[in-house]
């Protein structure tokens, strides 16, 4: 059961390294056309992309944090208590 899988594993990067690259080339030529098509599009496309942008770092640092937190209680407090979770820990 292993070997296969590792198998397709291995053959997985260059499949993967095309279809990146072909994603990379539908929006560079996408935004080319839209600089040629019209440059308030263009404008429009790039302040679009540092706004999400910009939003995507904001929600990722948030789940970060909240993945932090959610560790530590997990982690710390839950033990302390000596819950259910804090004993099946200490099984391992």
């Amino acid at each position: 059961m292993a070997a296969p899988a590792r198998r397709s594993w291995r053959s997985a990067p260059s499949t993967r390294r095309r279809g990146c690259f072909n994603i990379f080339l539908t929006v560079f030529f996408a935004t080319l056309a839209f600089a040629f098509l019209e440059p308030y599009f263009f404008i429009g496309y790039l302040i679009s992309i540092a706004l999400f942008g910009l939003f995507q770092a904001v929600f990722m640092a948030n789940a970060g944090g909240a993945w932090d937190n959610a560790k530590k209680i997990v982690e710390v407090d839950l033990k302390e208590k000596g819950t259910p979770l804090a004993r099946r820990d200490r099984r391992r």
